[in-house]
């Protein structure tokens, strides 16, 4: 039974509120496909995304079938994949939400990058400078977001704070 993986840890709610609205921001306003790989620890950000107002959890992706059936149904999330390769060929996919083990964070965000998505990747986002360096090419070649999966970071309310220190 998955009800116990609804997420009632408020950081999670704001990690999710500021990558919403920095990749809202730059998808001119419009609604953000997310697609969320790994249903362990990242089922509970399901309800997080379904609830803010610009994105929609439009895909989930777990190689376990009975699992990604259980987690599909119990939130309504229709479009399901086994296979990450095939998640990324999706059009309607805007960005993936990495939750796999953390030694799979760098190879399946440079690869989500590759394919043209925007990428939130639960923390670390990789383990050595040489991922970090390759992380950082692929974003700059595909003009392509990333972010690690850090609450606070690009909340509204740290914008705002840093726009007012400017000033």
């Amino acid at each position: 039974h998955v009800a116990h993986r609804r997420s009632r840890d408020s950081s999670h709610d704001e990690r999710i509120a500021g990558a919403a609205w920095t990749l809202f921001k730059i998808m001119s306003q419009r609604k953000i496909n997310v697609a969320i790989v790994g249903l362990g620890f990242g089922a509970a950000f399901i309800p997080l995304w379904q609830k803010h107002p610009p994105a929609d959890c439009y895909a989930i992706c777990q190689r376990n079938e009975d699992k990604l059936n259980a987690v599909g149904d119990y939130f309504g999330v229709n479009a399901r994949y086994q296979d990450y390769a095939a998640l990324l060929k999706d059009k309607n996919v805007d960005v993936v939400h990495i939750n796999s083990p953390i030694p799979d964070h760098a190879w399946m965000s440079i690869a989500a990058l590759k394919a043209g998505k925007h990428v939130l990747c639960e923390k670390p986002l990789c383990l050595t400078a040489d991922h970090a360096a390759k992380l950082c090419a692929e974003r700059d070649r595909t003009g392509r977001h990333i972010e690690e999966g850090f609450a606070f970071r690009n909340h509204p309310q740290w914008e705002k704070l840093e726009e007012l220190m400017a000033s």
